[in-house]
């Protein structure tokens, strides 16, 4: 049997050395999922001054890769890129699962204003079925707690985790997450 295919998009900013932006969240993931899942991880275009519209080609064009039923995982910014992404265009191909990680909601207030990352209004209703989850740290030291607070009263049906510790990078991974991905 084939395993389950994972898609996950990394942050933005430098993704070249071990400790460098979610390599070692995606090092966490591949060590707990790898033997059950099929873990894709492309690089996205330019990463240290991303453009929507190079993530969202990529992302097109990995996600068309994908059989049915995957699971997608985004970190940051990836996970801002895949809502956007799921809920500006008509998907047809079912998605298993989505897990969003420390997002930031571009537009939640006017120091977090990029336009080009912004969702559409009422974005939710837009998304594909799939079960959704959210993961925020208390202690990250980048995306303000209000962006996660956003996304649940956007999408109060999805799951939400708001854990202890582990800060922006999740360098020590989000064993929930894993618990998560393992339960679809």
């Amino acid at each position: 049997m084939a395993k389950k295919q994972i898609l996950f998009i990394h942050s933005a900013g430098v993704q070249d050395a071990p400790g460098d932006g979610s390599n070692a969240f995606l090092a966490f993931l591949q060590k707990n999922l790898e033997a059950d899942y099929d873990l894709r991880h492309p690089m996205m275009p330019g990463p240290g001054a991303p453009s929507y519209r190079a993530w969202e080609a990529e992302f097109a064009s990995q996600f068309n890769s994908l059989e049915d039923r995957a699971i997608l995982i985004g970190h940051s910014l990836g996970g801002s890129v895949i809502l956007k992404y799921l809920s500006d265009q008509k998907i047809i191909k079912p998605v298993a699962g989505v897990f969003i990680v420390a997002s930031p909601f571009w537009d939640v207030d006017k120091d977090w204003e990029v336009s080009e990352y912004n969702l559409r209004e009422n974005f939710a209703s837009y998304l594909p079925p799939a079960r959704y989850f959210f993961y925020q740290s208390r202690d990250d030291e980048v995306v303000p707690q209000a962006h996660f607070e956003k996304y649940s009263r956007e999408m109060p049906w999805a799951t939400v985790r708001l854990v202890a510790a582990g800060g922006h990078q999740l360098k020590k991974g989000l064993v929930e997450l894993v618990e998560d991905v393992k339960s679809l």
